[in-house]
């Protein structure tokens, strides 16, 4: 049965924000290959939606080997929201005291599929650790942030992330191990850790954070080089350190009655 013309445009713009999101977080420009691999689609697909998107000025084209890059109108786009997300300006000086303090890197972040998107992030001045930025996507399961994240959904969110992540190929019992050992940790302590499950050499811990009368679930990280660090550290000061920072967090965005978005 052929399709309206409707769900027509619907599928051609899903199928075009899937070469959008190709470019996350990449630094180099993409060819041709390259947006058929993240996207599973058919390279004819792929050259057609590529074209039309430097038509519309979200993609331009470079002039070795034909690869594409983001144009100014998405990097507009994504300002224009980054703006108008209210949480990452109580959240930043909050987030930069704690990394200040430890001389580590915080994050805020919030779910993308099966991954966890940073809205922000800070470091201290002598932090050694992965040089991560907003926009930077670290996988959900494999660390400290996205497990939070999932302790703190409703059985019914929880369900349909955890399905995202079973179709992405994780070993769902690998997954399930560590997100046992997480909610343990989380119900006997708030907070959780990861051990060199993403990166061998980073320790993270975060905990979840929960605004708009518990309708939105973000999470927040502290992570650093292991080397030279002992877990005690994380479990006795960094951890409570980011418990304090959700809480108050939460009680600005409360007391100031702001939603994610700025309305």
């Amino acid at each position: 049965m052929q399709k309206a013309d409707g769900q027509d445009s619907i599928v051609s713009l899903e199928r075009g924000l899937e070469v959008l999101r190709a470019f996350h977080n990449e630094s180099t420009a993409l060819g041709i290959h390259d947006l058929m691999r993240a996207t599973g689609l058919p390279k004819a697909t792929v050259a057609r939606l590529a074209h039309t998107l430097v038509t519309l000025g979200y993609l331009e084209q470079t002039h070795f080997q034909g690869r594409y890059h983001l144009a100014d109108r998405v990097i507009d786009i994504g300002n224009a929201a980054l703006a108008n997300i209210s949480i990452t300006r109580v959240a930043t000086p909050i987030l930069q005291e704690v990394a200040d303090r430890f001389n580590m890197s915080t994050a805020l972040g919030a779910a993308d599929r099966t991954d966890m998107v940073y809205l922000a992030y800070c470091r201290g001045k002598d932090t050694v650790t992965l040089r991560l930025q907003v926009g930077a996507l670290v996988p959900m399961h494999l660390t400290a942030m996205g497990r939070a994240h999932i302790w703190a959904l409703s059985p019914e969110a929880r369900a349909a992330c955890l399905e995202r992540i079973r179709r992405s190929g994780a070993d769902m019992g690998a997954v399930q191990a560590l997100l046992d050992e997480a909610f343990a940790e989380i119900d006997a302590t708030g907070f959780c850790m990861s051990r060199g499950d993403w990166r061998p050499d980073i320790y993270a811990v975060a905990v979840p954070l929960v605004i708009n009368d518990g309708q939105t679930v973000l999470a927040l990280n502290c992570g650093v080089s292991r080397h030279g660090l002992s877990a005690s550290t994380f479990r006795e000061e960094i951890g409570p350190a980011l418990l304090v920072a959700a809480r108050n967090i939460a009680n600005t965005m409360a007391d100031l009655k702001l939603k994610f978005f700025a309305a």
